[in-house]
């Protein structure tokens, strides 16, 4: 598969130029090829790179194993998806997954940090509920006040449903027209009183 290097850019990073350089002074001492390099603002998630989507097999080099996340717990959880799905170098740390004098290293460390990334989890619900603990606890709501309804996705095609309506079309049709559930489009007819939730309506 290839290999793929990032670099990051922004306030207090490291020259992308200089990261890049790094990469390539690394790749040249190891025999190791670069496909392409990436660059991504530091505002920018990873994930949301192209879509990103790690290929089995795919190896991912960088210049600082720090640059992969904003924090611990993202760096641990991004690093243990890399090395599940391929083959991961950090030039800083003289880190590479694919080296055989590291692999039973990383072998022991993976499920490492796999608990790790899960203890990270754990303590973003605790907080979330702890969160809601305190605003009740204050007598604050917490959620959707009772019975409200959230804005339908529908709500800005109003105008050219109820002229689809008129030909009375089956709901399913306008479900698959807009891309959302018939259970929606029914909701949404008859909270605007459309369609057969219409007093016009001729049965």
């Amino acid at each position: 598969m290839g290999v793929i290097a990032y670099i990051w850019s922004g306030p207090g990073i490291e020259d992308p130029e200089e990261q890049q350089r790094s990469i390539q002074d690394y790749a040249r001492d190891h025999g190791i090829t670069i496909d392409r390099f990436i660059e991504i603002p530091w505002k920018k998630s990873l994930n949301k790179v192209e879509g990103e989507t790690l290929v089995r097999g795919e190896t991912i080099i960088v210049r600082d194993l720090s640059l992969l996340g904003r924090g611990l717990a993202e760096v641990v959880s991004r690093t243990d998806a890399i090395i599940r799905h391929g083959r991961l170098i950090a030039v800083k740390q003289d880190l590479d997954t694919g080296r055989k004098d590291q692999v039973p290293f990383f072998r022991t460390i993976e499920s490492l940090f796999s608990m790790l990334s899960e203890t990270g989890k754990n303590i973003s619900r605790r907080r979330a509920r702890q969160g809601i603990a305190q605003k009740r606890a204050l007598g604050k709501g917490v959620g959707r006040p009772k019975g409200s309804l959230g804005k339908s996705k529908l709500e800005k095609h109003t105008k050219e449903i109820d002229q689809l309506m008129k030909d009375k079309p089956p709901i399913t049709f306008i479900a698959r027209k807009y891309n959302v559930s018939w259970i929606t489009v029914d909701r949404f007819l008859k909270r605007k009183k459309l369609g057969k939730y219409s007093e016009l309506y001729d049965n």
